[in-house]
């Protein structure tokens, strides 16, 4: 009875990274099947339309014609970059920050023409498509330095 009941038992497949058709291929071969959930799941790493997360966990044991619940990547978030320019440094961070996007960096230039510690410019530009800006922040002007003459 018990050798009966281990012949209809399974292991997971890693079905990560797959196409929904591959995973549904994966699964057939050992007598599982594969449901899509609704949802997409962002993901930075695995490609839109492919498998993210699964359950059961890969790995563990299953019984046969059981269905493997599977979540499909959005892909990485992509969000409108916001116009920074003119913006105080710390403002600016805070909303990429809340608007998902990562700061790549930040450049500076030291000028009196601009005040001090505000974005003169980003990249990419404010409208664009990203998942990352970076920034360009004045940080005034330093003081000037005098050389006294020995008397």
């Amino acid at each position: 009875m018990r050798l009966a009941l281990k012949a209809r038992e399974v292991q997971v497949p890693d079905l990560t990274d797959r196409t929904a058709a591959e995973a549904n291929t994966i699964a057939n071969r050992l007598g599982l099947s594969v449901k899509v959930d609704d949802t997409h799941r962002i993901d930075p790493k695995i490609a839109a339309g492919r498998v993210v997360s699964q359950d059961p966990p890969v790995g563990s044991t299953t019984r046969r014609q059981r269905s493997l619940k599977v979540w499909l990547s959005a892909g990485q978030r992509v969000t409108t970059v916001p116009a920074l320019t003119g913006e105080q440094e710390r403002s600016a961070q805070m909303r990429l920050s809340q608007d998902g996007l990562t700061l790549a960096s930040v450049s500076e230039i030291r000028s009196a023409d601009a005040p001090t510690g505000v974005v003169l410019a980003q990249e990419p530009p404010a409208r664009a498509t990203a998942t990352e800006v970076s920034l360009l922040v004045n940080r005034g002007e330093q003081g000037a330095t005098y050389v006294m003459p020995d008397l």
